[in-house]
């Protein structure tokens, strides 16, 4: 697979999401407030996660290239609309550069994210380095600390999904690919922990049959300590891909393997309600396997599967195509999520894509179609604040990337 190929599919979150109200709403809907624009291209800008908000209402993001390097940074951006880097990444063999999925927050402020470089040189090569990928530590101070640096094979090679952080301080996270060489020849990918002291641990290899392969997308976590994910790839199902529980004691059982119909190749995680169902979405399959343009679905604790819905694609102009990014689930039950193309207003012969939503009850509706006038290319999911407003960033006309709000 070349350099381009790779990244390609294991940062397809790189473009960034673009947030509006329902269609229903559009009349008396407010417009998207931009609250930052980038000053580089949209791909040196681009947040390969989705925002994190905190208490105060900063958001943090985390940028694949751009910064003063031009490797990556990581930025915080306030209320205000002021945006201070907080690290711009060296570009130093070995160390943490081109930073994916997003950050995540400890108690104390610190933040924890995954970079695709970093680590030992010997990966397939990205941006003319075969680094396998590092984990990282961001302290209020702008200091940086590489908490694990991949060395490929069984160790792992190129996480990309974003990390997990429980109450314990442990971190959780994947790698799309390397893990013990047997099954696809050890690059299936992996799922490791590493705990509040520092400890790094492979917790499952999987081997790319019924078990799984490739796993794209970051974790969740019950409150009995079970972690929760898909695989993009390997199953039972034809190798469309699976949801995936893990046991704290390591043993994996697979919840749903998909059989293209249903659903195909997961990108995105998964989210749980206060019931114990998961949701999420496959970024192709649907009613034609061959041409389906992805599912949101529906897993109950029982094990049963149910399509909310399946996409159409450009065929029906308005409808979508594509989702490849976590699903909101908000305080009333209602699922929202994005599609990175489909939707009436056509860029570059695609949609600009679309937001979308699922209610409790399972209604699905269309909620926005963007526009190349405005903000485009949603990808990376959304954030929500207590008062329901909506936080994204986008490309704007310019292909510059911004940063907005939606007031519920």
């Amino acid at each position: 697979m070349s350099g381009l190929t790779r990244i390609a599919s294991a940062c397809a979150s790189i473009a960034i999401f673009a947030i509006a109200l329902t269609a229903a709403e559009a009349a008396k809907a407010r417009g998207p407030q931009i609250l930052y624009t980038f000053t580089d291209v949209a791909y040196d800008t681009g947040s390969t996660g989705p925002l994190l908000r905190d208490a105060a209402g900063d958001l943090y993001g985390v940028s694949l290239g751009g910064g003063s390097n031009s490797i990556g940074s990581v930025f915080e951006l306030s209320p205000g609309g002021v945006l201070t880097t907080l690290h711009d990444f060296a570009n130093v063999i070995g160390q943490p550069a081109h930073p994916v999925g997003g950050v995540v927050m400890d108690g104390a402020g610190n933040l924890y994210g995954e970079a695709a470089l970093g680590g030992a040189l010997n990966c397939t090569e990205i941006f003319n380095r075969e680094d396998c990928g590092s984990v990282y530590k961001l302290a209020p101070d702008g200091t940086v600390t590489t908490l694990h640096a991949f060395q490929g094979g069984t160790d792992g090679d190129l996480p990309s999904g974003g990390l997990l952080l429980d109450k314990r301080g442990n971190l959780y996270g994947t790698t799309q690919y390397g893990g013990t060489p047997y099954g696809c020849g050890g690059t299936c990918g992996l799922v490791f922990e590493i705990a509040a002291g520092g400890t790094y641990t492979v917790l499952h290899n999987f081997q790319g049959g019924t078990d799984g392969g490739s796993p794209r997308s970051n974790l969740i976590v019950d409150r009995a300590g079970n972690l929760y994910g898909t695989t993009y790839l390997g199953g039972s199902g034809g190798g469309y891909g699976t949801v995936y529980k893990l046991a704290r004691n390591g043993t994996e059982t697979v919840l749903h393997a998909f059989q293209g119909a249903d659903g195909s190749m997961p990108a995105a995680g998964v989210v749980m309600d206060a019931t114990g169902n998961l949701y999420g979405t496959t970024e192709y399959g649907g009613d034609s396997p061959s041409e389906g343009y992805g599912t949101v679905f529906k897993l109950s604790p029982d094990g049963t599967h149910t399509v909310l819905h399946s996409f159409a694609g450009n065929a029906s102009g308005s409808d979508g195509e594509l989702p490849r990014d976590n699903l909101l689930i908000d305080k009333m039950g209602d699922l929202y999520g994005t599609t990175q193309w489909g939707g009436y207003a056509y860029c570059h012969n695609e949609g600009c894509g679309t937001l979308f939503k699922v209610a409790n009850d399972g209604t699905y509706s269309q909620v926005y179609l963007f526009r190349k006038d405005s903000v485009t290319g949603p990808i990376g999911g959304v954030t929500q604040d207590a008062k329901q407003n909506l936080y994204g960033s986008g490309l704007a006309p310019t292909y510059y990337g911004v940063i907005y709000e939606i007031r519920k």
